[in-house]
């Protein structure tokens, strides 16, 4: 009877057993024929497929995360986290290849190579298991004392614009998400997380908005992150107008609004005005908004609409097709390593070159003198979250030793300026004095130029001016070096050097990138995306924090009120010269609507092959409201070998005359006459012609 009992209980144990199999495994099979799991199905039935799988809970779990990089994974449906990583010059997590400074590559305007660098970075992102970049930053340098203005692109919308989308397309051209930041209007450090910043709908629109709705609406970026700042009393994370208003539903934007990090300061405001994910933890996001939705304060669609987006961009990156699988040995490679060095070596500008001392003949050469503070350390990027771990740095005093190998010396001292009073030792001054040639390597850091504080000043620190003027007053075949991250002032020794280069944080190939311009290997090609003052009085309060319409930071700002820069908005040298002639307008009269085809002739007058970008501006000449003088509406880069010419062709559609009428609520191009400015800076006009708008029939 017992051992009845006892195979009665066992059988029972067995068949029990069997149907929790059959139930697990059937629940498995019918995951893997999902439509969620087919790449061939159009994206939004497998984002509706896999929405209708996920409980409450789960859904609230895509919205969060769970530490700093990452969001939880679902094991259940097999929906990978987001795996993060900063940032604009390089992956952040372990070591990696660091590419310039997005400064830096902005300086080369140059729309293919961002593109190439950002699929670089894009392909070692994927290479470390991560498919988020937290880049790239858009916002407008509107001071250059801007603790990160090194992220940026510089002052102007266009420029901006134009390599937002280029490493938009970069980045996801690798299956990487690209995080647009920082929405809007974050333009300085000091204050960021409670600065309140007021301006105009025209200025908004015109200079600060730009750049994202490129990103959004050319580059198809997946992501966009939001600022820490308020804007028109609103805190960014829970701004309905900029979020839902403008871009979701005006743009048309159809990936994810993620918080900066610590930006969420509340549940239901932030999820009802368009926030989709908080990060790094659900703070917001996770229990209270779970009680939220229990309370009837948030409805569950609410919900629906958040996490489809962050499924929408998991499909388009190819997280649940294309695995992410950690591959070290793509990481680093001597494809990038090259791209690094190309890059670097075109974002530097020659500033000013007197007697044509650059480039320096070797065959003249028996020795060169090295100093300054930055000569002997690798400034590859500025402090803060996207300072990269390099696998190696060049320093400049390394990189132009290498260039030097066995044919001159090169004499280095740590000497730096100690007091005005004191000055160089006598040992330093004799080896200024005997050298053929100076080099002084100045300028910041990723200690004074930083995330989380705006610099005071634009000074050169720790008495480099002085350091400057007396080598220079005992060896006038000088060059300066300046590395830094933004603008910084020389109108102390500017006119007693002869020439001057300025390298923007140009990451771990510096060091070769500047000595290759220093001998010739590589003729400067880079131009200004900043401008650059002669004073500090030239710069408008940096505590202000409201524009009136029509103005703008930069450029605009030095026109409108006849202010002479140092160095003008897209300045840049060569070691040749370039003619422009022949610029032909057509049609010259045209409607509003019409596009309108500018063609110019740039001719290398020199000996020498060269790159100009050929820069076109845009003025009306009589606006019923205040417009800046001058706005660049295109851009060029052009190489030609000595003696080459070639023609440059810009296509003008409507948006390039237009501004942003307040009262109608949308952008508009006036009937009149617009002058045509094409030159090699927006200081340094070369030709102009005149196109005249009509109003359409």
């Amino acid at each position: 009877m017992i051992k009845r009992e006892f195979l009665l209980t066992y059988l029972f144990s067995l068949l029990l057993s069997l149907l929790c199999l059959t139930a697990v495994f059937g629940k498995r099979n019918s995951t893997e024929k999902a439509i969620y799991r087919d790449s061939s199905a159009p994206i939004e039935r497998r984002v509706e497929d896999l929405l209708g799988r996920l409980t409450l809970q789960e859904k609230i779990l895509q919205l969060g995360g769970n530490n700093n990089w990452n969001t939880p994974d679902n094991r259940r449906l097999g929906i990978a986290g987001f795996k993060m990583a900063d940032g604009p010059a390089g992956v952040t997590i372990g070591r990696a290849t660091c590419f310039p400074s997005p400064i830096a590559l902005a300086a080369t305007w140059d729309r293919d190579l961002n593109y190439r660098t950002a699929a670089a970075l894009g392909a070692e992102l994927r290479a470390k298991g991560r498919y988020v970049a937290l880049g790239p930053t858009v916002n407008i340098v509107r001071d250059p004392r801007g603790g990160r203005s090194f992220e940026s692109f510089g002052e102007d919308p266009y420029l901006s614009s134009q390599l937002g989308v280029a490493y938009v397309k970069g980045v996801q051209s690798k299956n990487v998400i690209a995080t647009v930041k920082h929405f809007a209007c974050n333009n300085q450090e000091d204050g960021r997380k409670t600065n309140n910043v007021l301006v105009n709908e025209r200025t908004l629109r015109e200079i600060y908005l730009p750049a994202f709705k490129a990103c959004v609406q050319q580059g198809k970026c997946l992501s966009v992150m939001t600022a820490y700042n308020k804007v028109g009393h609103q805190y960014c994370s829970e701004n309905w107008y900029l979020l839902n208003t403008i871009l979701k539903d005006e743009w048309g934007f159809e990936g994810y609004v993620v918080s900066d990090w610590g930006a969420c300061h509340s549940t239901v405001n932030s999820i009802l005005a368009g926030l989709d994910v908080e990060k790094p933890k659900a703070r917001y996001f996770g229990r209270p908004l779970r009680e939220a939705v229990s309370r009837g304060k948030v409805q569950e669609k609410i919900i629906d609409r958040a996490v489809k987006r962050v499924l929408r961009a998991k499909f388009l990156a190819g997280v649940f097709d294309k695995r992410v699988k950690p591959t070290p040995k793509l990481v680093n490679t001597i494809e990038h390593q090259g791209l690094a060095l190309e890059a670097a070596r075109k974002s530097i500008v020659l500033l000013k070159n007197e007697g044509a001392l650059l480039p320096l003949d070797r065959k003249k050469i028996s020795s060169i003198y090295v100093g300054g503070s930055n000569a002997n350390v690798a400034v590859i990027g500025g402090g803060g979250s996207s300072l990269v771990t390099p696998y190696y740095s060049v320093s400049a005093l390394e990189g132009i030793r290498s260039a030097a190998g066995g044919d001159f010396q090169v004499l280095f001292s740590q000497a730096r300026q100690r007091r005005a009073s004191r000055g160089l030792s006598s040992q330093v001054r004799q080896a200024v004095s005997r050298a053929d040639a100076v080099i002084v390597v100045v300028g910041t850091n990723s200690e004074i130029e930083t995330e989380g504080r705006d610099r005071a000043d634009l000074y050169l620190p720790r008495g480099q001016d002085e350091f400057v003027e007396e080598i220079v007053s005992i060896n006038p075949n000088t060059i300066v070096v300046v590395v830094s991250g933004s603008a910084v002032l020389m109108n102390d020794w500017i006119d007693k050097v002869p020439a001057v280069i300025q390298c923007f944080f140009g990451g771990q190939e510096m060091g070769n990138a500047i000595a290759d311009v220093l001998f010739g290997v590589q003729n400067p090609c880079g131009k200004l995306p900043i401008t650059f003052p002669r004073w500090m009085k030239q710069l408008p309060p940096f505590t202000n924090l409201y524009e009136p319409p029509g103005e703008g930071p930069g450029y605009r700002f030095y026109d409108k009120y006849r202010q002479v820069p140092l160095f003008a908005f897209g300045h840049g040298l060569s070691y040749t010269t370039f003619d422009y002639k022949n610029l032909k307008i057509a049609p010259g009269n045209s409607t509003v609507e019409m596009d309108v085809t500018v063609t110019v002739d740039i001719h290398n007058s020199g000996k020498v092959a060269g790159s100009e970008v050929v820069q076109l501006y845009i003025s009306d000449v009589r606006a019923s409201v205040e417009r800046p003088e001058k706005e660049l509406k295109g851009f060029e880069r052009v190489t030609l070998e000595g003696g080459e010419t070639k023609t440059v062709t810009f296509t003008l559609d409507e948006s390039a005359f237009a501004f942003y009428d307040i009262k109608a609520k949308m952008f508009v191009v006036e009937p009149g006459v617009f002058d045509i400015l094409v030159g090699s800076s927006s200081s340094d006009i070369r030709i102009k012609g005149i196109v005249s708008k009509e109003r359409g029939k």
